[in-house]
């Protein structure tokens, strides 16, 4: 199989192992720590299952680019990947959550299984965003302890 594109990121997050998967499971929440004004919506309600689908927003290169994201594998608190897929290419999400002292090491594959083949300066800038994606995880006000509410202190990039 051709890769137009894949990358590893992994950060560290003060928090429980249960407490981040289930933040990061939760695709409806990815605006928060994601791409940019990224909006997801669940197409039926219910908690994460493998095969649920969500139809996303998010900008790129200044417009709106619809795609839908599938959860494509499952396993609480462990293991957590999904397709988002638009109208140009698809991108593989692999998340492996192990715990790591007081904390939980996540480790983020992100791979084009479909797409351009080549270099375009927004696909690079993109690419440059992902980067940064993982420093600016955080939760909603009230969620815990401190813990996976201050995802904002991961390190480890």
């Amino acid at each position: 199989m051709q890769i137009a594109y894949s990358a590893t990121y992994n950060v560290t997050i003060k928090a429980p192992q249960p407490k981040v998967f289930d933040y990061v499971a939760d695709i409806s929440r990815h605006g928060e720590w994601g791409m940019d004004n990224m909006k997801a919506t669940a197409e039926q309600a219910g908690s994460p299952a493998i095969g649920m689908r969500y139809k996303a927003e998010g900008l790129l290169m200044g417009k709106v680019n619809p795609s839908v994201v599938t959860i494509t594998a499952l396993d609480a608190p462990k293991h957590l990947a999904f397709d988002a897929e638009d109208s140009n290419s698809v991108f593989h999400h692999d998340f492996t959550f192990t715990p790591d002292g007081g904390g939980t090491h996540v480790e983020r594959v992100v791979t084009m299984t479909k797409g351009p083949w080549y270099n375009q300066p927004d696909h690079a800038d993109r690419v440059q965003r992902h980067r940064g994606q993982e420093l600016r995880w955080r939760t909603a006000e009230g969620e815990g302890e401190g813990g996976v509410r201050q995802l904002t202190g991961a390190t480890g990039l």
